[in-house]
């Protein structure tokens, strides 16, 4: 799968691991309110849309991997326990 649309896995409270190897698009909402502590980007990742994973109560880790080139706005706004984020070495769009 190259493509996950928006909103795909809002609201899936009990969604507690991602692996997005191979993923190159994740739409804006895809998993806003999910539970994951430390989801995995892979490494095939270019683009993540807004609130993409906005509202992340558990969220704590975020690693982005060097292919990585978009994070839409607020991609990961209201996630109060994130602590550590890397950005990878392609990263040229941040959002708000």
């Amino acid at each position: 799968m190259k493509t996950i649309g928006g909103n795909a896995f809002s609201f899936c409270k009990s969604l507690t691991e991602l692996d997005l190897n191979q993923v190159e698009t994740v739409g804006d909402y895809a998993f806003q309110y999910d539970v994951f502590v430390q989801p995995d980007l892979g490494d095939a990742l270019v683009e993540l849309g807004a609130y993409s994973f906005a509202w992340c109560p558990n969220l704590e880790i975020v690693v982005f991997p060097d292919s990585l080139t978009t994070v839409g706005k607020s991609a990961f706004s209201n996630c109060p326990k994130i602590r550590s984020i890397t950005i990878g070495a392609s990263l040229t769009d941040l959002g708000d």
